[in-house]
């Protein structure tokens, strides 16, 4: 692997991504949004102007749901999320199957239908209606029409890993949300404290996406950290790293039953290609505290 495309490169986990293929010597052209929008069809005469014949191809990009005008199935937004998460997705297969040039895909747990289940494997129902909105259903969609060029003789590797966070996760999120309160020193409330979810490193997911590829081991993999960690347990470390913060608890939800979110059983990928959580949940907090952006 000398030379492959990376799309999604200003995106958090492809800020990572980057940083990973930097280390490994290996150059990376970074297709951004002024040179392909993923909501442009592009020719496959186009992409080979763009891609520069890459070895293998990383793709990252996607469209992301707005919580202020992401509601129903007719609003423009969902058209954006289909275009760049599914067309965009049949564009680049098929010019990747007519170049065979290999592809790693970053879908995720959200196409699972019963994402509280525990010990997910690969082949767990997939998603109807559920968790995720149609963004989820998106993933799903996109991860149908590779399979479809899989079979014509792409060489494909698809990741779902569990929830992702590291530096550069958006403002909004659960993470940066309490890691902002405890660095202001002010309290931070929990509703459901014993809820759990698998959070994974997106310096991991990158790992999982170069060995797999570098491994040549295509197929359908999750990916995901090894332990769960309850709502309190992420507050009290994220307390722990900024040495400021408090942590107040509403007792009157905590007789509802908890759940667990993202239980993703990794055994394949394991089998495969020995991924391995490299950075645990207290070491990725403290990254994320002391870098306000990504630096490889």
């Amino acid at each position: 692997m000398q030379k492959v495309g990376l799309t999604g490169s200003t995106g958090m986990i492809g800020r990572h991504m980057k940083c990973l293929l930097e280390f490994h010597n290996v150059e990376c052209i970074c297709i951004k949004r002024d040179s392909w929008n993923l909501l442009d069809w592009k020719t496959l005469q186009e992409l080979d102007e763009l891609f520069e014949e890459v070895d293998a191809i990383f793709h990252f990009g996607a469209a992301l749901p707005k919580a202020s005008n992401y509601t129903n199935e007719n609003n423009q937004q969902t058209q954006v999320i289909f275009d760049a998460n599914v067309r965009a997705c049949l564009n680049l297969a098929e010019w990747a199957q007519s170049r065979d040039v290999p592809v790693v895909f970053l879908s995720g747990a959200t196409v699972y239908d019963e994402p509280c289940a525990k010990k997910i494997n690969e082949t767990a129902p997939k998603v109807k209606n559920g968790f995720g909105g149609f963004y989820g259903y998106s993933k799903l969609l996109a991860e149908k029409v590779f399979d479809h060029f899989m079979e014509c003789g792409l060489k494909l590797v698809i990741l779902r890993p569990s929830s992702v966070y590291g530096v550069g996760l958006g403002a909004g999120k659960l993470i940066s949300n309490y890691l902002n309160l405890a660095s202001s020193n002010e309290i931070i409330k929990l509703e459901s404290p014993q809820n759990r979810i698998n959070l994974i490193h997106a310096l991991d997911v990158s790992k999982a996406a170069f060995l797999a590829l570098s491994n040549r081991s295509w197929g359908v993999y999750n990916v995901a950290s090894e332990d769960n960690s309850s709502i309190q347990e992420l507050a009290q470390s994220i307390v722990n790293v900024c040495g400021a913060g408090t942590i107040v608890i509403n007792e009157t939800l905590i007789g509802q039953a908890p759940f667990v979110r993202f239980d993703l059983d990794t055994s394949k990928a394991t089998h495969a290609f020995s991924f391995k959580q490299t950075i645990n949940l207290n070491e990725g907090l403290a990254l994320m505290h002391e870098l306000k952006e990504m630096r490889c």
